[in-house]
């Protein structure tokens, strides 16, 4: 026979956010900077890339198979970051920090609130 249970401790705090990895095939529209990006697209507000402060991404996916990723495009938050990679090289890259609130278009896009942290090699 054992003794008597004690008390609880305080809960701790709550750790930071865990770290996710998703790869999604897109194709880039360069040439246009608002509204709904075609089907296996996102765009940029910008011309200039890395000035963008919103990227509008098609909820269907580039490859021989496209996939509606809606479901996922949705858990995307505020303060997640985002990476932007050339499929042929890895130097040509954009990472952006969400920093608002994205929104969905119609069931057929989302668009991201973004600022740029990080960058190198060209645009895509």
């Amino acid at each position: 026979m054992g003794g008597a249970t004690g008390l609880t401790g305080a809960t701790g705090i709550q750790g930071p956010s865990g770290q996710s990895a998703s790869y999604y095939d897109y194709k880039a529209d360069a040439n246009t900077h608002s509204g709904a990006p075609g089907n296996a697209y996102l765009l940029w507000n910008n011309s200039t890339q890395t000035s963008a402060t919103y990227i509008n991404i098609n909820h269907l996916t580039d490859g021989q198979t496209s996939y509606d990723i809606d479901i996922f495009l949705a858990l995307i938050n505020n303060n997640d970051n985002i990476i932007l990679q050339d499929k042929n090289s890895s130097a040509n890259y954009q990472k952006w920090q969400i920093n608002g609130t994205p929104s969905s278009v119609t069931n057929d896009y989302w668009t991201f609130p973004v600022t740029l942290l990080d960058s190198g090699g060209s645009a895509f």
